[in-house]
């Protein structure tokens, strides 16, 4: 909870404050809250990692008392269970609409598709003409007819993409305008959003160029950005360190200096646990907490350094988990007298088997002795200026719902 957030709540003498998808590790803000007579009620999902704060009440499958038995809920997740827990009890309907926007939250949060993650967002895909707000009217009639599972899922992320633009100065937000507006006003506000999505895009294309430089530098098993020359814009170290860590498969921790403190949004894949590191550099830290993959701190620049020796000693004792992990997992052996039998499958099956996501990835599928000039008419494969003519490859390949994409390939001599 930011200062200006608990002075706004202690200047106005409001009695409660329920926090959405945060709080758990705000024990110094929830006891000013406390101290002015304002009860705070905590919805969290985040790891709780000593104790909790002295709120009215936490909500958090993560606490060790808890006994829900899925733990990965994403904050919006949370907040569901919550409503649909007080529904039951005052026996009072919920907007099925909301369920959309639960998938709309977890998926940006990229929490495991897996468990009641999967079965919420499946629900989505299944029933996918049923759900009717006037937002969603909006959002969603601005697309192509969505005929399969996986369209479904391409409209879900190029919506993630557009509502991430609306953030304001001072908490205000174009999101929640568009969804509590009038119908009249929302289109307008829509039209700012893609305003404000196309700029955004244009940067983040520009920073890739960026990215990819560091990228080809790296040489190590981790990797540790603190520039201060604004070649990475402060509001994308989030999107950097995602970005970096999904190509390498290596930890990635982004710091920048804010106010006197250093900042950090840190990224991992599986085989690594930014939780357990910085809790080992705990010393150093002001606070910490996020997820497994994707957490954060806060530091005094002086003991960076420290931090910096202790997070590569701890990269040292989890080396072989990080090498394990940058291997390709292959799901599925294919030989050319399979083809036709797996076009079948990438046109209908496929589809039907989203959502796909953190720990249940896209499949990854192995193609023998693969000839460009003989395969290449009943099977759309990009990239294949890669390989030469009149030659045979092993290839992996991953289905983005449209085309092949060849991730790796070896030649046959």
């Amino acid at each position: 909870m930011q200062k200006n957030f608990v002075k706004r709540v202690t200047k106005e003498s409001f009695d409660l404050v329920i926090t959405v998808d945060g709080g758990i590790s705000d024990f110094s803000a929830v006891n000013k809250i406390n101290s002015f007579d304002c009860d705070i009620i905590i919805t969290d999902h985040h790891l709780v990692q000593t104790h909790v704060p002295d709120a009215f009440a936490v909500v958090n499958p993560k606490q060790k008392e808890c006994s829900y038995p899925y733990k990965m809920l994403a904050g919006v997740g949370v907040v569901y269970m919550l409503i649909i827990n007080l529904a039951e009890k005052l026996s009072i309907e919920i907007d099925k609409n909301y369920l959309f926007w639960v998938t709309i939250g977890s998926v940006a949060d990229k929490v495991p598709m897996t468990g009641v993650n999967r079965i919420l967002i499946k629900k989505v895909l299944d029933e996918w003409f049923s759900f009717n707000d006037s937002t969603l009217k909006i959002i969603i009639n601005q697309n192509l007819y969505p005929i399969n599972h996986t369209t479904r899922m391409g409209i879900i992320r190029h919506t993630i993409r557009l509502l991430s633009n609306g953030r304001k100065p001072d908490g205000e937000n174009l999101i929640l305008e568009l969804l509590l507006k009038p119908i009249g006003e929302k289109e307008k506000i829509f039209q700012k959003l893609y305003k404000n999505l196309n700029l955004s895009e244009r940067r983040i294309n520009k920073l890739r160029t960026v990215l990819n430089e560091i990228a080809a530098s790296i040489d190590s098993n981790y990797y540790l950005y603190y520039d201060n020359s604004g070649k990475i814009p402060s509001d994308l170290l989030g999107f950097s360190a995602s970005y970096l860590s999904s190509y390498l498969k290596i930890p990635v921790i982004m710091l920048v200096d804010k106010r006197e403190i250093v900042t950090c949004e840190a990224r991992c894949t599986d085989g690594f646990n930014l939780i357990n590191a910085f809790e080992y550099c705990g010393e150093t830290l002001i606070q910490y907490g996020g997820h497994t993959k994707a957490a954060g701190f806060t530091i005094k620049p002086e003991n960076v350094p420290q931090f910096k020796k202790k997070f590569t000693d701890f990269v040292a004792l989890n080396a072989q988990s990080i090498t394990d992990n940058r291997k390709i997992h292959v799901d599925a052996v294919l030989y050319p007298e399979n083809l036709d039998s797996f076009i079948d499958f990438l046109q209908t099956d496929f589809h039907f088997m989203q959502p796909y996501g953190e720990e249940n990835p896209s499949p990854h599928y192995l193609l023998r002795n693969y000839s460009k000039d003989t395969f290449t008419e009943n099977l759309k494969i990009e990239n294949l200026n890669l390989l030469s003519e009149n030659s045979n490859y092993d290839l992996i390949l991953k289905f983005n719902g449209s085309c092949l994409h060849i991730v790796d390939y070896n030649l046959i001599q």
